[in-house]
């Protein structure tokens, strides 16, 4: 058939749009192409009529051989997604899918498929709109959103999007346009349908297999075995790549699927279309139908029935503007090498092996650099506690202990709560500056500039008094706070497992974290033997005092470096004038704060003019916050999931480093992950490094992290090209040697799966 010229096209459009009504506002939106995909908004009705709901279509044509993605995308991917722009009153609704297909792409004559759930041209969402019942008629409504989407051909993946707006008038009475009716229809033809009646189970039939069984309700036509196919509507259920093949018996339909390789549990409850080349004859022949778990029961583990949500606790469409554009969390690859869940414990996976964990865990912060100010307190506490009675070392240690673990304790109620990360309070300028001042008047104190080495620290002075245990408990308190950035060994993944937990398990971890930090003192408490054979008191003790206040400088230091990065050059020297006011207070109260009452005026005077002064500047500081992100403005501000989907479209393998300026350990990774050696083998393996910094607040990084298991930093994973694999997993502590055994690991997915040689 000869195709239509241009001209006679647009004619024919026109004159079908003039059919109907030569006066009203168009109901098309002006396309708008971005790539290899043209959107465009079309309206079900001619005018809105105040109250009524209506439908709007997101229409996308794909050029051929591309395609975009379903709400689960299956193995790699997005789904298409609208974030609206409506006026005062208006509701929409969630984005509605056509029914997908199966992508599979040839690699190298090897046909692989499973590697997402996607739509060819055209794919035609609707939107259900709700407008206000007060709207006036005879007023004009734009309608406008920014529509994304992620188009992929067999050798890349481009992310895409345009703003779309459409206008329509407000009318007592609205009507069906005549000219896109059958249009509409056609597209709700490709929505699946509803089936209720139609109910899913699924039982986990042995630890590699799922088996899932639609039951046809009495009195309906069961559809045809040939041309059957069974898609999940969530990620990390099933492997995509299976070959489905259906059994029945009765008025039942099973079909039985390989786990997805990081497969956890069973969602709650579960989705998933059953789509049939011969159509649903109960469905007016459509060709999808959608099936729940919801009110039926799903088995957890093998003979072990699980409750499953109400129908109106189905999980939000992802394809909702609340998710992250995110391409792992909407996939099922998981690491290969490690993953936060209790399996990955160095100890196992129980309960109480995580438990061991995290104690010893604890123990080690105890080194970690984050906590060795507070320690060479303690060590100059010990030192003096050597001669006194045991009642009063015991006390000591007892009173230090409660301050650690009512801090950690803390910590689990504020995690619990507001669902915050390890470390996360670093991430507020406000808390890195209070914690430099803190350490700065420390210091000084133990320069001697001001003596506040007895009620702050219980170093020194009679042990006796009350500040002396104060000193114990806040030193405590202290070190649990300096602790969070750092995690050290057997708390990375155990941490993660444990953040995901019910409240109970994650007070318990944190209980043996702080029982762990604590251990070691309340050794030397319990036993005196060892306390006598530290050194005696004596004059060395204020040399060594004196000396430990560099350590506690050089803290300072590195949380001012940490600050740079979250108020910039500007903000650091207004925040340092702050500190040097704050060092003229501490200085006015060692030299003023017990002399005579006049020179005491003075001092007082000068005191409030360093302490007010210093709040000043730091407040001016505080405002500067954004302008790191100015300076910055050159790095990538696309979602992390998205740039590493970007290079893996490329055939490229990357390497994340997620880190924080905050986290000690990340940095002392640094030389490992840039000596030459490393970027050498970058090149051989065609690795791509990505840094994700974590110093600010990040809410796609936490997400990310969280979706992978993690509630902390550092994280190391590689992502070969292969979109099928899964990450692999690096430890914690690097040297060249490390990530390059790590990246010999990728050479068995580019033999089986050669992503990489892609053109």
């Amino acid at each position: 058939m000869a195709p239509f010229s241009r001209p006679c096209l647009s004619l024919a459009v026109l004159t079908c749009l003039t059919a109907f009504d030569l006066g009203t506002t168009a109901v098309f939106a002006a396309p708008s192409r971005d790539g290899a995909v043209t959107a465009e908004l079309i309206s079900e009705v001619d005018s809105i009529q105040p109250g009524k709901p209506f439908t709007v279509a997101l229409k996308l044509e794909i050029d051929s051989g591309w395609h975009t993605y379903w709400k689960n995308p299956g193995d790699s991917g997005f789904p298409t997604k609208i974030a609206w722009n409506l006026p005062e009153g208006f509701s929409p609704g969630a984005i509605e899918f056509p029914y997908p297909h199966q992508f599979s792409v040839d690699f190298g004559g090897i046909k692989q498929i499973g590697l997402g759930y996607t739509h060819d041209h055209p794919a035609v969402h609707l939107i259900e709109i709700t407008p206000p019942a007060n709207l006036a008629a005879g007023t004009e409504v734009t309608l406008s959103g920014k529509v994304n989407w992620l188009m992929c051909d067999d050798h890349q993946c481009v992310p895409g999007g345009v703003d779309l707006s459409l206008s329509l008038p407000v009318s007592e009475k609205s009507s069906v346009v005549e000219a896109t009716s059958e249009w509409f229809a056609d597209a709700r033809r490709n929505i699946p349908a509803k089936a209720p009646d139609w109910q899913l189970s699924v039982v986990e039939k042995d630890e590699k297999t799922l088996s899932f069984t639609v039951t046809v309700p009495g009195g309906a036509s069961s559809p045809q075995m040939d041309g059957l196919s069974f898609y999940p509507d969530q990620s990390g259920v099933v492997n995509l790549s299976a070959p489905q093949q259906f059994s029945s018996a009765g008025n039942a339909l099973t079909i039985d699927f390989p786990k997805a390789a990081y497969f956890s549990k069973l969602p709650e409850p579960l989705g998933a279309v059953l789509i049939s080349e011969a159509g649903f004859a109960d469905f007016d022949g459509r060709s999808a139908i959608e099936v729940s778990t919801a009110g039926a029961t799903a088995t957890a583990s093998k003979g072990t029935a699980a409750p499953v949500a109400a129908p109106d606790s189905a999980p939000p469409d992802s394809a909702d503007e609340s998710e992250s554009d995110n391409p792992e969390k909407n996939s099922d690859n998981q690491p290969e090498e490690t993953r936060a869940d209790a399996a990955s414990s160095p100890f196992g996976g129980s309960l109480l092996a995580i438990l061991l964990a995290g104690f010893l865990g604890g123990m080690i912060l105890n080194v970690m650099p984050c906590v060795f100010p507070v320690i060479s307190l303690k060590i100059l506490s010990f030192v003096s506690h050597a001669g006194d009675e045991r009642r009063k070392v015991l006390t000591h240690g007892a009173i230090y202990t409660i301050g650690i673990l009512l801090f950690f304790l803390a910590l689990a109620g504020i995690v619990i709560a507001l669902g915050l990360a390890w470390g996360g309070q670093f991430q507020s300028p406000l808390f890195v500056m209070v914690m430099t001042a803190v350490i700065v008047v420390l210091s000084l104190s133990l320069f001697g500039v001001c003596e506040l080495g007895v009620k702050l620290t219980g170093v020194g002075g009679e042990l006796t008094q009350s500040s002396g245990y104060a000193g114990s408990f806040w030193s405590g308190a202290l070190a649990v706070i300096l602790a969070t950035p750092c995690t050290g060994p057997f708390l990375g993944s155990s941490l993660g497992w444990a953040l995901e937990q019910p409240p109970l398990v994650v007070i318990s971890f944190f209980t043996m974290m702080g029982l762990g930090m604590a251990a070691p003192y309340v050794l030397l408490t319990l036993f005196p033997a060892l306390t006598r054979r530290l050194p005696r008191p004596g004059p060395w003790m204020e040399t060594f005092k004196q000396i430990m206040g560099f350590p506690m400088l050089a803290a300072a230091v590195f949380l001012l470096w940490i600050l740079n990065g979250q108020i910039g050059d500007t903000g650091l020297a207004l925040f340092m004038g702050a500190l040097v006011l704050l060092g003229l207070a501490a200085w006015a109260w060692g030299r003023f704060g017990h002399a005579a009452s006049k020179s005491k005026v003075a001092g007082y005077a000068t005191i409030a003019i360093g302490v007010v002064g210093a709040i000043v500047l730091s407040n001016t500081a505080l405002n500067q916050s954004g302008q790191a992100a100015e300076e910055s403005e050159t790095a990538d501000s696309r979602p992390i999931a998205e740039i590493i989907e970007g290079y893996r479209a490329e055939g490229k393998n990357v390497f994340v480093d997620f880190t924080a300026r905050w986290c000690a350990i990340c940095q002392t990774n640094k030389p490992a992950m840039y000596s030459e050696e490393t970027k050498a083998a970058f090149e051989k393996y065609n690795v791509v490094f990505v840094e994700a910094d974590w110093t600010n607040k990040n809410d796609d990084i936490y997400q990310f992290l969280k979706e992978h298991g993690r509630r902390s930093v550092p994280y190391y994973p590689i992502f070969p090209a292969d979109p099928s694999r899964g990450p692999v997993e690096l430890p914690q502590n690097l040297t060249p040697g490390i990530i390059l055994d790590h990246l010999k690991k990728l050479d068995d997915v580019e033999a089986n799966f050669p992503v990489a040689s892609l053109p």
